[in-house]
């Protein structure tokens, strides 16, 4: 007898183990379930968000390779210029032409120089004819040096070395300013005037690109070669 009560105790033993197991199973079942439900929820939002930016990107496409060429085009049609007063008109120039805006000094005259040609003075070592464009252009009266005077050096663009610089007497310190070409009417050179590339008008102010080789060409000529009071170069 007392070896059968005690199978009988082991065997209550197990079954109600097993019971607590089933039950402990089914406890933490929900559990696994609501912790996969979440993921899922989270996976779907996730989702929904990278679909969201797709949709997002598709409405705003990137700009074509024509409208990026289309824009660098605009972008380079506005130059830096200098744009100097002298005499009646404007010179506007590259800023890149620009050597040096300096202070008025009166130049050494030159002998047997036409009137537009000032004389020269010393500039880093360098001789440098200084003209009065005004009158090379239009025959008038040279200008006159005031106090707000400068003198501003301009890279000739020569081919040869006889004049690499050239001075030009101008009212005031120039400006500096972006010129597209939209901002310019061209107006002609009827005149055919000497060292001028084109006549035109900035806005309302009538201004002038000149032709820096023919310049170069007509100081040079002027200040070192033959040519006579009105400026013309004379014939070998």
């Amino acid at each position: 007898m007392p070896t059968t009560a005690k199978k009988t105790a082991k065997k209550s033993a197990k079954k109600a183990a097993r019971k607590t197991a089933k039950k402990a199973t089914r406890n933490t079942a929900p559990k696994k379930a609501t912790t996969k439900s979440t993921r899922k929820k989270v996976k779907k939002a996730a989702t929904r968000k990278v679909s969201a930016s797709k949709a997002d990107n598709k409405r705003t496409p990137a700009p074509s390779a024509a409208g990026r060429q289309t824009a660098a085009r605009n972008e380079d049609a506005s130059v830096h210029c200098t744009v100097a007063s002298t005499g009646e008109w404007s010179m506007v120039l590259p800023t890149s032409t620009i050597a040096e805006i300096t202070d008025y000094v009166q130049p050494a005259p030159l002998e047997n120089a036409p009137e537009w040609l000032l004389g020269q003075v010393e500039w880093e070592d360098w001789q440098v004819p200084v003209i009065s464009y005004g009158a090379l252009i239009d025959g008038a009266e040279p200008d006159t040096a005031t106090p707000t005077s400068r003198i501003m050096v301009v890279k000739s663009l020569s081919s040869t070395s006889r004049v690499p610089f050239i001075g030009v007497l101008v009212s005031r310190i120039p400006k500096l300013t972006k010129v597209s070409q939209s901002d310019m009417e061209v107006t002609g050179d009827d005149g055919a005037a000497q060292g001028v590339h084109c006549k035109l008008k900035l806005g309302e102010q009538a201004a002038v690109i000149p032709d820096l080789e023919r310049l170069s060409q007509l100081v040079g000529h002027a200040a070192y070669g033959t040519v006579d009071k009105q400026g013309t170069v004379a014939q070998a």
